[in-house]
């Protein structure tokens, strides 16, 4: 048991009427998917114009790396993607407050297609399966697409910091911000990941590129059509910084836990090449492992929050808390990459 609330089927429809300009009724509703900062609400609604496939990304109370995300700042990325050549969700509203569905929220159209889980076996295997065939480059080719958005004097300006394009500038900003987080959550000394923070500030590698970055592209976060990627979900982490950051994540063995795969979809020499192929460059080896390390110090912090919100009383969610038990195998992957740098 969880402690996540039930749909609130009924204030839903009420929305949606308000909305839509006509009465709308939820026909059916399942809960997609519980995450570390949100619930995902899957819902068929009724309405004079026809049924419309609705989702609502509600911002959970509680969730872990609070600072990280931002159901509004979510919404208005995806609002700005609509007219690029990425395939995202169409987004429709924002709701800030917890009135209708206990926490801010925003609704998009459904993208049709499968959402795989790819740390289970069913999930692997259609994984090794499509990147045999066009899907796999596919998945390639989008992440270039993403990293050639222009953000520069448009919408998606916003998320840019300070002096994006500085050398270094993204990166020392991501450390920085995990060591913030992580004195802020740790319930015990984490000498292994201040160790860290620490090899990471000596080693701010120079950024070669500045662009959007997705923040948590990877094969779990992408719809799967029959014969194309539908839509690529999960922007709440994405950020004008270092392109390198995403693709190290695509090829971190953390992402692949004992598979040759990288994501489970591709060898990582493959997904090197189209890569480079797609976007007319590559970042440098010692880039990527800088990255890599950064992703794994997140993972734990990500995780050490959720145990922090759960003996705070901040969530009485016990399935977001019980994912602390992968902290201390995480620490140890940390560990065994810092031995290899």
């Amino acid at each position: 048991m969880t402690g996540a609330p039930a749909i609130p089927v009924e204030s839903l429809a009420r929305y949606f009427s308000g909305q839509l300009g006509e009465t709308a009724t939820v026909k059916a509703a399942t809960v997609a998917s519980e995450g570390a900062s949100d619930d995902t609400w899957m819902l068929e609604v009724e309405t004079a114009a026809g049924p419309q496939d609705l989702v609502v990304r509600r911002y959970r109370p509680g969730g872990a790396v609070r600072e990280e995300t931002d159901p509004e700042r979510h919404f208005r990325i995806l609002r700005e993607l609509g007219g690029e050549q990425v395939p995202a969700p169409e987004a429709l509203w924002f709701e800030p407050g917890p009135e209708v569905a206990g926490g801010p929220f925003f609704v998009m159209r459904r993208a049709h297609g499968r959402i795989v889980v790819p740390w289970l076996a069913e999930g692997r295997a259609f994984l090794a399966a499509a990147g045999e065939g066009p899907l796999g480059g596919r998945f390639v080719a989008i992440l270039a697409a993403i990293h050639a958005v222009r953000w520069r004097g448009g919408g998606l300006e916003f998320l840019a910091g300070a002096d994006p394009g500085r050398p270094q500038a993204d990166a020392a900003r991501r450390v920085e911000r995990m060591r913030s987080m992580l004195e802020r959550y740790r319930c015990e000394p984490e000498p292994i990941l201040l160790d860290a923070l620490a090899w990471l500030e000596r080693n701010l590698p120079e950024q070669e590129r500045t662009t959007l970055v997705h923040g948590d592209y990877r094969t779990g976060n992408v719809v799967f059509g029959e014969r194309d990627i539908s839509a690529v979900l999960d922007w709440e982490f994405a950020r004008i910084g270092d392109p390198a950051s995403d693709l190290a994540w695509v090829l971190s063995p953390s992402n692949r836990m004992g598979s040759e795969l990288a994501c489970y979809l591709l060898p990582p020499e493959r997904v090197l090449e189209i890569y480079e192929r797609e976007a007319g460059w590559a970042p440098s080896a010692e880039s990527l492992r800088f990255w890599d390390l950064l992703h794994l110090v997140f993972n734990a912090v990500l995780w050490i929050s959720a145990e922090h919100n759960y003996r705070s009383g901040a969530t009485t969610d016990i399935g977001l808390a019980r994912w602390s038990y992968t902290v201390p195998r995480l620490r140890g992957m940390v560990l065994d990459a810092l031995e290899e740098r």
